[in-house]
């Protein structure tokens, strides 16, 4: 074959039998032929292409794809539940299901999976440890140390929640239908929220035979929500902790709101809890004559605070809770005012749990005024 007949040559599609160039038409090798990218489109997007699969093959799922078209055009949702790149749907009355990238599935022959058709579901929650850097709130980086320059970080969690469904199917043994990817730990009322969602799929999938760990409990505690009256709060950066002293409970939410994607924790769960303080230093700049910011000559430093409050617990699905109380790296001025709120939330989520004595809540206390005394030389 000529150099130049390697680039014109042309490969007929075993399934409909238009040619394209071999090397730009987008043809698709199988163990018998060749697959063009329109009959490819046809496929499912589950289906697991290779050069083992025979046109035979394909013939049969394209035939099962003509067909679930009927099925899809039948199926109406009862049940809608987001994730991280599909939809989940189910049609609780004809006991069927479908994952699609958006709410027109229909238009898109998603397919068309029948309750009968799953073998087992796991449903899994994964904590990921992740390093970010610190800023302030000018989103300059903050550094550790004024003599070595490195850049401030700190250990905060991600977590990715998913449902693993094994199915019986020919051409599919299992999908992974993931609820979130790299999950933010700021964003824990959020999480809860998928939780909830999580325990859905995977019972509606199981007929109520799959009840995940985390999950059991959560529906009698968040019973509470009903009758929950905040009797105290304290904000933190990205949210809210509001306790209920009469039923002993409190709650971790965005808003003020406690009935907003919040999960119901009894008092009674928390292990203890700790101080996080992180002391790094910033550089103070001043403006030039067009109003930039310049660095001093030479440099000058403000030493900053960063807060977060640590909550361990006997969570059934999470150990442990870091709750940012400062948004970011903060003077020593300012720390004051959030070392306050830090001291208020111990007091808030201690004094009403039996597993902690007074001693334990003073020395706490202690905690914040040694740290007060070493900074301000009190």
């Amino acid at each position: 074959m000529s150099f130049l007949n390697f680039f014109t040559k042309k490969d007929a599609c075993a399934i409909c039998g238009t040619e394209k160039n071999s090397l730009l038409g987008g043809m698709k090798k199988l163990s018998d032929g060749k697959l063009c990218k329109e009959c490819r489109n046809k496929l499912s997007p589950f289906y697991t292409l290779s050069e083992s699969v025979s046109t035979e093959d394909v013939r049969a799922h394209l035939a099962y794809r003509e067909k679930n078209q009927e099925a899809v055009a039948g199926f109406t949702p009862s049940t809608r539940i987001s994730g991280y790149k599909n939809v989940f749907f189910a049609d609780g009355a004809a006991r069927k299901f479908l994952l699609a990238p958006n709410d027109n599935y229909k238009a898109l022959n998603a397919d068309v999976f029948s309750f009968s058709n799953v073998v087992s579901v796991e449903p899994s929650i994964r904590r990921n440890k992740q390093t970010v850097t610190v800023y302030d709130a000018d989103n300059h980086m903050m550094i550790s140390d004024v003599k070595s320059a490195y850049p401030l970080t700190q250990e905060t969690f991600t977590y990715d929640l998913s449902v693993a469904i094994k199915l019986d199917l020919p051409w599919l043994s299992s999908i992974d239908f993931p609820l979130t990817s790299g999950l933010k730990e700021k964003y824990y009322a959020q999480c809860s929220m998928y939780v909830e969602a999580l325990s859905t799929v995977s019972s509606l999938l199981s007929g109520g035979k799959t009840v995940p760990d985390y999950q059991r409990g959560r529906e009698a505690r968040n019973k509470l929500l009903d009758n929950f009256h905040a009797t105290q709060s304290v904000s933190f950066a990205d949210g809210y902790v509001m306790v209920d002293a009469k039923q002993k409970c409190f709650i971790i939410g965005e808003t003020a709101d406690p009935r907003k994607g919040s999960d119901v924790m009894m008092l009674s769960d928390i292990l203890s809890m700790d101080i996080k303080e992180l002391e790094c230093f910033r550089e103070v700049k001043t403006k030039d004559e067009n109003g930039r910011q310049v660095s001093y000559d030479p440099p000058r430093y403000e030493k900053c605070l960063w807060y977060a409050c640590i909550i361990y617990l006997k969570n059934s699905w999470t150990d442990q809770i870091n709750l940012f109380i400062t948004p970011y790296a903060v003077p020593v001025s300012e720390g004051l005012k959030y070392r306050e709120s830090i001291a208020r939330l111990y007091l808030l989520l201690g004094q009403d749990t039996s597993q902690f004595s007074d001693v334990y809540v003073e020395s706490l206390f202690e905690k914040v005024r040694k740290m007060n005394g070493a900074l301000l030389g009190l």
